[in-house]
């Protein structure tokens, strides 16, 4: 491609420096020729030796010799200024999907045909802008599953064959069952955020019809923005095709989505199914909705209802799409696969179709589920305990906050009947004994009672009323003397201050082998871990509680270790309660949170990625451990697991997840070997036509697959290693996971959204026209946008023929060889012209 150049006759004359005014030097010059021509003649025109020809020659060798010193003088140039055409990109994304095949444009002409007519009468402009301005036109198809690399136009073929655009649309269906513009953006954004080439803009032909929200599209939008262009953003133009007004006289109540919240849920904890619904022509109907858990026998390969766990809801849909509805249940009390289902008890007599009336997916339960009690008031500590509990889905995790000695609000009272909740782990934070009498007179003791009968685990935090309360703070009697006292692996002193001064935890010699102060099962870093949470001054605890002398049957964990050198005390102790050998501990701290800020500036990067820190990983492996000793969970037998990815998904979709062999203590062995096969609802495992893993992220061991026909569906996973003690693990997993045939939510809500794609171009633009353009205009702005208005280079430097610059060696500019050359010229025709006069005996 030939780039425009511009050229330019410019002159540099020598008197530049005395004067910037050039008639009279050119006067001057004219004045000097004619002076020299007129001095030439009369010189030779009297000679004997003078014929026409040698006079001839002589004049014109004297002219030539002037015109060298006349350019020498004047430095006339041709300055040529090139301006390549600016490689550049412009991507157009084309709707795809099953809405576009509504008939509600002119003529009756679907949504999708005139947006083939408008871009085959775009096709010449485009390859008008390829050939020259030296555009690359990238045009993506998009509806759902977008891949980039699938759903572009190519002009080729295999075997080299072109391909036009107007044969490519013809080859293609707006058969998507959904649009995901969210999903087309990012992906784009991707491919195209390491490119050179400026991106001239995204032109995108749509009715308007997301239903997809994640991932968002204005977000993706906006990031679109960001990507190399010309303008100070890359933009986004949007083009619509169908009417906003169009409806539909379908009438449906369905289900479209399910989800279990936790997944994996323990066993005995509370399980929340929750689903979206569709009611298109229905809106405002009130329906019933029933909860169903069902376990697979294996005898018969069926699954069977629990009648126990069912619940049922009425819930209104008031909208065309995304109504909300959850249901809550309890999971069941073995571990093991679930099936959850929703179903529609009685649909509406309208509804006519009855395939959508129930959903199913699977959840995991698992054996580990453990009820927490923490009785507390606000404070820093409780905030950051509840933080690396809560979010444990073993956990069912329940707080009381008890600020002061007044009886709590109604809706408490029914925590505190500890006697019929099935607690397995009770926390007593910084309260004291008057504030839970209060409560119940009587829950002093039911807590002790518990402990010694039921085999519940129990701790006593440090704080100022915990233990032998404050002195000087009123109320504050402390725990002594009563059942408390009576678990508590400490004799609780009588009334004593707070140590305020900054303090290192110190772990035991033999405590290191305990599970509870394990912060990494390699016994070398676990100590490293350790020493840097006392040596950190971030990360030290601001002081403790005195807990009291350990009782004969207690073993101390760690001690409280001042750094003014005040000396050491105990800081946690337990002991085993009971018949049922109840684990019970005293641990004076209450600045835990503080070891979050270990590596804290170092992991900033991380955090701002909502990761978390070195330091927030380790309290909570803390608080983690401490439950599960607590409750006689932190030694179990080795175990394979596996998981699926999501539990429901459609056809040709992709299903997947990680799977292992964890220890005993629930940490996964490095290098396990693993195996897998994917079964249908009713065949066997058969290890012998397994596959092995695949590996993941550092080398974790995962499996994929992707459905073609609907159903259900388990992974079964074999696996072996050996733990740090030597044993041998071995075993075998299954999930399961549900399959369901590609339904289109398309046709449900077939109006165009000329506010979607309006708000998507101010989003990428910062601004977006007042109407949305029409499919039918997208020539007209090709050609105004794009055509009449090529990219240039700026900043070109002109190249001088000839240069009479110096040559300057570090900026690689003037001429080296010119001048030289121009004064031997010079030199050279008058030496001719001395020497023809002279041969011919005219001197």
């Amino acid at each position: 491609m030939e780039p425009e150049r511009v050229w330019n006759l410019v002159t540099n004359p020598a008197w530049r420096p005395l004067t910037n005014a050039d008639v009279p030097g050119y006067l001057v010059l004219a004045i000097c020729a004619v002076l020299l021509i007129g001095l030439t003649l009369w010189t030779y025109l009297g000679s004997a030796q003078t014929t026409p020809r040698r006079l001839f020659l002589l004049v014109f060798l004297r002219l030539l010799a002037l015109l060298i010193a006349l350019l020498s003088a004047l430095r006339p140039t041709i300055s040529v200024t090139e301006y390549p055409k600016q490689k550049s990109i412009l991507v157009v994304a084309l709707d795809m999907s099953e809405s576009m095949t509504v008939t509600d444009e002119y003529d009756g002409l679907s949504r999708w045909d005139v947006l083939r007519r408008n871009l085959e009468k775009c096709e010449p402009l485009l390859k008008q802008l390829q050939d020259e301005q030296d555009v690359t036109v990238h045009i993506y198809g998009f509806s759902s599953k977008f891949n980039a690399a699938n759903e572009q136009y190519k002009p080729l073929t295999d075997d080299k064959k072109p391909v036009s655009i107007s044969e490519w649309l013809k080859s293609r269906k707006p058969d998507g069952k959904r649009t995901d513009f969210g999903l087309m953006l990012s992906e784009l954004y991707k491919k195209y955020q390491g490119e050179t080439d400026p991106i001239r803009g995204m032109i995108i032909v749509s009715d308007g019809g997301n239903n997809v929200t994640d991932p968002d599209p204005n977000v993706q939008a906006t990031r679109w923005s960001s990507l190399k262009s010309s303008n100070e953003r890359c933009p986004i133009f949007t083009f619509m095709v169908g009417k906003t007004d169009t409806k539909t006289d379908q009438k449906d109540v369905g289900f479209t989505s399910i989800e279990v919240d936790p997944t994996p849920v323990a066993a005995k904890l509370e399980l929340t199914a929750r689903a979206t619904l569709k009611a298109p022509g229905l809106e405002g109907a009130r329906v019933k909705i029933r909860l169903t858990l069902s376990k697979r026998n294996p005898e018969t390969r069926q699954w069977e209802e629990m009648p126990e766990l069912t619940r049922t809801e009425d819930a209104t849909l008031a909208k065309t799409t995304g109504n909300k509805v959850e249901i809550t249940t309890k999971a069941p009390d073995l571990p093991g696969q679930v099936r959850v289902k929703l179903e529609l008890v009685e649909p509406p007599p309208e509804d006519r179709i009855q395939g959508n009336n129930q959903i199913s997916t699977f959840v995991t339960v698992t054996k580990e589920g453990i009820r927490i009690l923490v009785i507390d008031k606000l404070r820093d500590e409780l905030k950051f305990m509840r933080w690396a509990l809560a979010s444990d889905r073993r956990f069912g995790y329940v707080q009381m906050i008890r600020q002061t000695d007044d009886s709590p609000p109604n809706g408490e009272t029914a925590k505190f009947d500890i006697l019929n909740e099935n607690y397995d782990v009770i926390i007593l934070g910084d309260v004291s004994p008057a504030r839970l009498k209060s409560v119940n007179p009587d829950l002093i003791a039911n807590i002790a009672k518990l402990v010694k009968e039921k085999g519940v685990g129990f701790m006593m935090m440090g704080g100022i009323d915990s233990f032998g309360g404050t002195p000087e703070v009123p109320g504050s009697d402390g725990w002594k003397n009563t059942p408390i006292a009576d678990i508590l692996p400490v004799e609780i002193p009588d009334k004593t201050k707070q140590v305020d001064e900054p303090t290192r935890v110190v772990v035991a010699p033999d405590g290191f082998l305990e599970y509870i102060m394990k912060l990494d099962p390699n016994a070398d870093k676990n100590k490293e871990l350790w020493r840097r949470l006392g040596d950190t001054p971030v990360t030290r605890l601001g002081g403790y509680t005195i807990i009291g002398k350990p009782k004969a049957s207690a073993k101390i964990y760690a001690f409280a270790e001042r750094i003014d050198g005040g000396g050491r005390a105990p800081l946690l102790v337990g002991h085993p309660v009971g018949r049922n050998n109840a684990r019970v501990l005293a641990f004076g701290a209450d600045q835990t949170w503080k070891w979050i800020n270990l590596s804290a500036d170092e992991d900033k990067a991380d955090k701002d990625k909502n990761d978390e820190t070195e330091g927030m990983k380790l309290h909570k492996r803390f608080w983690t451990q401490l439950v599960l000793w607590l409750a006689h969970q932190d030694e179990v037998e080795g175990n394979v697991y596996v998981k699926a990815e999501p539990s429901r998904l459609a056809v040709n979709g992709k299903v997947g997840g990680p799977m292992g062999v964890r220890d005993k203590h629930r940490d996964d062995l490095p290098s396990p070997k693993m195996r897998y096969q994917v079964l249908r609802a009713n065949e066997d495992p058969d290890e012998k036509k397994s596959k092995p893993a695949d590996r993941g992220d550092g080398g974790r061991p995962r499996w994929s697959f992707e459905p073609k026909e609907p159903g259900e569906y388990r992974v079964f996973v074999w696996g072996e290693g050996t733990d740090a003690d030597g044993k041998e693990i071995k075993g075998d997993a299954e999930a399961w996971f549900d399959v369901y045939p590609e339904v289109s939510d398309e046709l449900l809500d077939p109006a165009a959204k000329d506010s979607f794609l309006l708000t998507l171009e101010s989003k990428a633009n910062g601004e977006a026209p007042a109407v949305i353009r029409k499919a039918d205009r997208l020539p007209s702005f090709l050609k105004e946008k794009f055509v009449d208005k090529p990219l240039k280079q700026t900043n070109q430097v002109p190249k001088r023929y000839p240069d009479w610059r110096r040559f300057d060696r570090e900026r690689k500019v003037g001429n080296e060889w010119f001048l030289p050359v121009l004064l031997v010229a010079f030199v050279a025709v008058l030496g001719l012209e001395w020497g023809l006069r002279r041969v011919w005996g005219m001197v």
